[in-house]
């Protein structure tokens, strides 16, 4: 049932570029939620219209933005790490200032900030 599949736990997830490159004319939200590894996270994305905390490339700290401000053929990959998904700390920590919003996930329940470190092309 899909409430026992929510309740499995959520690892982050990785969009690849392989994944993005056929949606190249959608937005990065609009991806995103086309693609199979994150389609456990659609529902959340679509409630919160892809707004999450951004980290750019790794080091550049966005903050609470919309995925749909970026353009899928610019972007190399994304990791999405949904509420208790980010167990190293490290992104929590580099992320503390940056202003994010906790969102409740419809699908395991837990509070927190969704991440997202979207990679862009060189």
């Amino acid at each position: 049932s899909n409430t026992r599949m929510g309740q499995r736990g959520m690892q982050s997830v990785i969009v690849t570029s392989e994944e993005l490159a056929p949606l190249g004319d959608l937005t990065l939200g609009e991806a995103i939620m086309r693609t199979r590894s994150a389609s456990n996270l659609t529902s959340d994305l679509q409630r919160d219209n892809s707004n999450v905390c951004v980290l750019l490339n790794g080091h550049q700290m966005i903050g609470m933005t919309s995925l749909e401000v970026y353009r899928t053929e610019d972007v190399e990959y994304v990791e999405l790490y949904p509420p208790g998904t980010e167990l190293s700390g490290t992104i929590e920590a580099y992320m503390r200032f940056a202003g994010c919003v906790p969102t409740r996930t419809l699908a395991t329940g837990k509070t927190g900030v969704f991440y997202a470190v979207v990679w862009l092309k060189n």
